[in-house]
């Protein structure tokens, strides 16, 4: 059973943060639609998901997919039905600790903000 809907966050272009790197990294395909299916079974924050999905700040989670390179796509929960779909907002690599771009988390939040003012500048995420 599916519990949480996904979404991602797009350019102004109508291209999807998750979708778009996926493309660019076939390799981490496999990995990413395994925790990803993950993701829609246990939903956001749940105590199954904390693990491989830990909250950062304000709302928005890292999720750890390991894969070559280390794909850490950041998310939040909602933001328009918090129980029931979540939201991919930016795309990130982890290399020895650190993320690129470093300002990843950032985005994130101010993307969440776009996104509660524009609920257009997200779409379903498509791999179901």
């Amino acid at each position: 059973m599916i519990r949480c809907v996904l979404f991602e966050f797009t350019s102004q272009g109508g291209k999807g943060v998750i979708s778009g790197f996926l493309r660019k990294h076939p390799g981490v395909r496999g990995a990413a639609d395994a925790r990803i299916k993950d993701l829609r079974q246990h939903g956001v924050g749940s105590e199954e998901s904390l693990r491989w999905c830990p909250h950062e700040r304000d709302g928005i989670y890292k999720l750890k997919i390991r894969s070559t390179p280390q794909f850490r796509p950041h998310l939040c929960r909602g933001p328009f039905s918090m129980n029931s779909e979540a939201t991919f907002l930016a795309s990130a690599i982890e290399e020895h600790f650190e993320l690129d771009p470093a300002d990843v988390l950032d985005r994130a939040v101010q993307r969440r903000g776009v996104v509660l003012q524009d609920e257009s500048r997200r779409v379903k995420y498509g791999r179901d």
